[in-house]
């Protein structure tokens, strides 16, 4: 497989196998044994940021990446229903991936082990357990050589009984990386759901997390067009919760239309996350300072939301179908140790804020930008919205459109407008406008396993940089055939137009 970018310096050629077999054996009809493999050779490139706005498909010099490698797995899995019922699974990986090329130093090794129980008493009560392992060698120019174990055990229950569902977990980690074994704290999650009345169901949730800062995150030590991207060896797991409550409605039209109308509240809140982040450095001589980007503790961030969605299907006569989703994300979070904002240390004064900056005031540049929005998290985009539409005639012809929306990102370090040339006119220019994308897509199923789809990518032709420095696709046009060869498909359901590349055709 072969694919060029609209982007100059982007590309990627590909060659693939995979295989899986499954058996059950005769006189063990209990026994389920799987053996799947796969290998994969692939030359890449990939350019990190633009010359400038004039020239955005352009790859600047020192940003540019070529790379071959080489990557397989295999799989096991063994799955045994016992006589009571009970059902244990036993699977494991065995990975190698290579960087090739003159003088590579990059090489990882994994090997993965897991197992799981499950038992059920009867409808009411449900208990699942487990336990897993990775252990992993890797040697890279850019990391250094490391070698270490990550694992955990863990077990869950749900207990459901007519209007109520409750689940209650937990999972204790195991970290050791070269000679160093981090502790770790147990995690724990509950949840419950109610059916208040029929059709209509209320849920609450909460749950810790724990995190281990990436082998990335704390290693890597790279140039990048002048600009170092430095280790951090001394990075503090994450530690945090985050807790829901959420109303799901089923909504019933005669029987034409089944839909759903979910809506939730979120509230997050993590200590020493873990943020890419830019900062800069003394130097004896001119040019005096050197920047760089580290990935950094924050003490304490907070992030507040909510979500609003709307789903279904059904008919609007006997030859024609609809299927519907209609998606809505509010996003606000902020670093609870940057001081500039406003104080958000106390929740309720923190969720008030998060509705003062709902619709945030016009600036006129990021320096002012940053006074509106100082302290909140970057690289976020407050507001997001998607909406896919499929309409299916004769139960053959396919007609369908995705809208996606997402606000302007109203927060980056501004030394991405003194190193990156074009920066700050790109956002100057598309200030308070957002990025949005409008697909159209239209298809026909000759009968289950072919298909010939026509797919419009970005109909407008709109030119958006949702990636700082690194534009979107311009408009696109692609026809797609599919076959399935031994298999049968399902129909009703469209394109798919998620492997479908951006690039000019």
């Amino acid at each position: 497989n072969g694919f060029q970018s609209y982007l100059e310096n982007d590309y990627d050629y590909y060659t693939r196998f995979n295989g899986k077999i499954k058996w059950h054996p005769h006189k063990l009809n209990r026994l389920t044994l799987e053996l799947a493999a796969s290998t994969l050779y692939d030359n890449n490139g990939f350019q990190f940021y633009w010359v400038d706005a004039g020239h955005p498909y352009v790859g600047n010099s020192g940003v540019l990446n070529d790379q071959r490698f080489f990557y397989g797995y295999l799989d096991t899995k063994i799955t045994y229903i016992d006589k009571i019922g009970d059902e244990h699974d036993i699977w494991g990986r065995f990975y190698r991936q290579k960087l090739l090329g003159v003088g590579s130093l990059s090489e990882f090794w994994v090997s993965s082990v897991y197992y799981n129980f499950r038992h059920d008493f009867g409808k009411l009560f449900m208990l699942r357990a487990g336990v897993n392992n990775d252990h992993y060698t890797m040697g890279d120019g850019n990391l250094g050589k490391h070698r270490g174990d990550y694992g955990g055990i863990f077990v869950q229950g749900r207990f459901s009984y007519k209007f109520l569902t409750l689940n209650l977990g937990g999972r204790e980690e195991y970290v050791h990386e070269d000679s160093v074994i981090t502790p770790t704290l147990p995690v724990f999650n509950a949840g419950a759901s109610f059916e208040i009345r029929k059709y209509n169901n209320i849920r609450l949730s909460f749950s810790q997390s724990f995190r281990i800062a990436s082998i990335a995150e704390r290693y890597v030590d790279y140039a990048l067009a002048g600009v170092e991207i430095l280790p951090n060896h001394s990075l503090k797991p994450e530690r945090g919760f985050t807790t829901e409550l959420g109303y799901k409605r089923t909504i019933k039209i005669g029987n034409n239309f089944t839909g759903f109308f979910d809506a939730s509240a979120f509230l997050t809140q993590f200590k020493d996350m873990i943020e890419f982040v830019f900062a800069s450095r003394s130097l004896p001589g001119p040019p005096y300072f050197q920047p760089f980007f580290q990935s950094q503790n924050i003490s304490k961030a907070r992030i507040f939301g909510w979500e609003l969605s709307l789903s279904g299907h059904g008919h609007l006569g006997p030859n024609v179908d609809v299927e519907a989703l209609i998606g809505y994300t509010y996003f606000y979070g902020v670093n609870l140790n940057d001081t500039t904002g406003p104080n958000n240390n106390n929740v309720f004064t923190f969720i008030k804020n998060s509705f003062t900056h709902y619709v945030l005031p016009t600036a006129k540049n990021d320096f002012v930008w940053d006074s509106i929005t100082a302290g909140m998290l970057k690289y976020r985009n407050p507001h997001q919205f998607k909406a896919d539409l499929d309409f299916i005639f004769f139960k053959r012809y396919h007609l369908g459109t995705s809208i996606q929306y997402y606000s302007y990102m109203s927060q980056i370090d501004l030394v991405f407008g003194i190193q990156v040339p074009g920066i700050t006119e790109y956002r100057q220019e598309h200030r308070n406008k957002g990025d949005f994308f409008w697909d159209l897509r239209t298809g026909c199923d000759f009968n289950r396993n072919i298909s010939l789809n026509f797919i419009v990518k970005n109909v407008l032709n709109n030119y958006t940089v949702f990636r700082i420095a690194r534009p979107d696709a311009p408009r696109s046009f692609t026809v797609q055939l599919v076959v399935n060869f031994g298999g049968m498909s399902k129909k009703g359901k469209g394109p798919n137009m998620d492997n479908v590349s951006r690039s000019n055709m």
